[in-house]
């Protein structure tokens, strides 16, 4: 971009409290597309629940890989508008959110945070006939409330079709 003092003034633009200021903000940052990710991530760790909510909204609007797996992380933030908002960004990532879902779920599987976010965003992802055999069999495993170690076994065997599936470089 032309000028970064315009960058972050859209990055604080997301602090504002109007809404139309925050949208017109996320839009802008949207446009900027890849280069505004590292600084929207660092975002997702800020106090403010609000900020929170826009950056993973934001990154949500990026077709960047490296968006999902700080999204996936959000889903276990204490806020359930944070964890919302970042799984319906998940979603929009398509698979490129499957490889960081897997990987939250297989390490926080007992969350139930994790898990009711995981489950929507792979039940979305089903709708759009984008999940495996491996991934549909975890979306049955998390249809149940109660943390079970098979559904990070499910996780870790999904992660090891879709690594098994990437060509070496």
């Amino acid at each position: 971009m032309k000028h970064s003092a315009d960058f972050e003034m859209f990055i604080q633009e997301l602090r504002s409290s109007d809404g139309i200021v925050r949208e017109r903000a996320r839009t802008k940052l949207a446009s900027i597309g890849k280069p505004a990710v590292p600084r929207l991530v660092v975002l997702l760790s800020d106090r403010n629940p609000q900020l929170r909510w826009e950056a993973c909204k934001t990154l949500g609007t990026i077709p960047d890989a490296d968006a999902a797996r700080p999204l996936a992380m959000a889903l276990s933030d204490e806020s359930e508008a944070v964890r919302w908002v970042a799984s319906e960004a998940l979603i929009a990532h398509h698979r490129d959110a499957l490889e960081p879902i897997l990987q939250i779920l297989e390490a926080r599987f007992e969350s139930p945070y994790v898990r009711e976010a995981a489950y929507h965003v792979l039940r979305e992802l089903e709708r759009q006939n984008l999940l495996s055999k491996e991934e549909a069999v975890l979306l049955k495993l998390l249809h149940f409330p109660e943390p079970k170690i098979s559904i990070a076994m499910a996780a870790h065997e999904a992660l090891r079709v879709i690594r098994s599936s990437v060509p070496s470089l």
